[in-house]
């Protein structure tokens, strides 16, 4: 499945953070996530390469 475009809303633990375009979150809203740059680059490879076949 492919999927074009931005959103339009995004709700977050019950809250709506983005409406139309507009950011309205709050310090302390989220947490940081660490990830391993070079697993998402590899994933991403995979799936662009599965694609050309």
């Amino acid at each position: 499945m492919t999927v074009h475009g931005v959103p339009l809303y995004v709700i977050t633990n019950g809250q709506v953070v983005l409406d139309e375009g507009q950011l309205k979150m709050t310090q302390g809203l989220g947490r940081f996530v660490i990830q391993n740059m070079f697993m998402v680059k590899y994933e991403l490879g995979n799936k662009c390469a599965s694609h050309k076949e």
